[in-house]
């Protein structure tokens, strides 16, 4: 073998052996229910596109809920829940012309994670023209349920948790009227959870994390 060859072999082995090494796995990009992010107004948009890709609530109900995070990381963030008025929409405050400082955009550019949810009974969460969809069987409104609606919004987030999408130790609740009073029977429950039977638990994730409310304002009742 001529010593001009030499270097050519030694190439061809170790990119051989290089192929046969595992690619280093890179972080996953955060995908919020499964919910595939993309660009949009300076931050990244994860929505619930279609009825059957609604995540689901403590009872099965299917929830309209969208996303919003941060233009960069993976998280966990610090998460605010932006909750909307009376015969609102997850859409109530996602307005991308809005240059008004209390949208999923304004907030996401601050690097929370948003999660804006439509309430169930309304729009895409069984309201009226997604009733007929599957899981709304339960899925009517209770109006301002701790035991319903409130804690929809508590399993969405400890969802969120579970994904290492939310901070369990940062938790915001906001909204307007309807959405007002959610925020203060949020603060109310704090770190627990109301049940059914009208009793208290703890609020943890699905996967068992303690997740606690650490601020509220509803902006107006």
């Amino acid at each position: 073998m001529s010593r001009a060859s030499r270097p050519t072999l030694l190439g061809a082995a170790v990119s051989a052996l290089v192929a046969c090494v595992p690619a280093v796995a890179r972080a996953a990009d955060p995908a919020p229910f499964g919910h595939a992010c993309a660009p949009a107004n300076g931050v990244r948009f994860c929505p619930t596109t279609d009825l059957a890709s609604r995540p689901l609530s403590f009872d099965g109900t299917p929830i309209d809920a969208d996303v919003t995070l941060p233009a960069t990381g993976d998280g966990p963030f610090p998460t605010i829940l932006l909750l909307h008025g009376l015969g609102g929409t997850k859409t109530s405050f996602e307005d991308a012309s809005s240059t008004e400082p209390y949208t999923n955009w304004f907030f996401a550019s601050k690097g929370y994670a948003v999660l804006t949810p439509t309430a169930r009974g309304f729009g895409g969460s069984c309201g009226p023209a997604s009733a007929a969809s599957p899981g709304c069987a339960a899925g009517w409104t209770r109006l301002g349920d701790m035991r319903y609606e409130v804690r929809d919004v508590q399993t969405l987030v400890g969802r969120l948790v579970d994904e290492g999408i939310a901070r369990p130790d940062a938790i915001g609740a906001t909204g307007i009227s309807y959405g007002g009073g959610f925020s203060t029977m949020l603060a109310f429950l704090k770190d627990r959870v109301r049940l059914p039977d009208g009793g208290y638990a703890p609020w943890t994730s699905p996967a068992g994390t303690p997740i606690r409310l650490t601020a509220a304002w509803p902006r107006w009742l």
